[in-house]
């Protein structure tokens, strides 16, 4: 009987791991998408993945400043920092509860997927802004 408990809880992980990296995922490009949209860039979803939006695309990329595709980019950066601040926690708290420590940690892995799309946003909003508007890029749009 141990080994058909082992075998559910196992399940139970697996499901709430899988759920909660979908849900991260998914606020990864909500982000993008509300940044963009406050910036007026005219985001919309597209690419989906069972369902879950897995792209942002921009109609008006051109009318954002830079400052502005800066934060549409660097915003999902607050997963990565998210996720040391939850590791360093757990090292100090006295938290025993694997369901919900596992939903954070899938939510968070889920959310860290960081593009070079969007590192390229963060670091080069200019030469995004012609790569969003599908214009050709090269190396002189990066400083080269």
């Amino acid at each position: 009987m141990v080994v058909g408990e082992l075998l559910v809880d196992i399940v139970q992980l697996v499901a709430i791991i899988l759920v909660a990296a979908g849900l991260g995922f998914f606020t990864h490009e909500l982000l993008h998408w509300s940044t963009g949209y406050v910036s007026g860039g005219s985001p919309r979803f597209t690419d989906r993945i069972y369902g879950v939006p897995s792209a942002v695309i921009f109609d008006t990329p051109t009318e954002m400043t830079d400052q502005q595709v800066k934060w549409v980019g660097g915003i999902v950066l607050l997963f990565p920092l998210l996720f040391a601040f939850f590791a360093l926690s757990l090292t100090l708290s006295q938290v025993t509860n694997s369901h919900f420590l596992t939903a954070v940690f899938g939510f968070l892995i889920g959310g860290c997927a960081v593009s070079p799309s969007d590192m390229m946003a963060f670091v080069y909003p200019s030469a995004w802004k012609k790569f969003a508007n599908g214009e050709p890029i090269s190396l002189s749009d990066f400083g080269y």
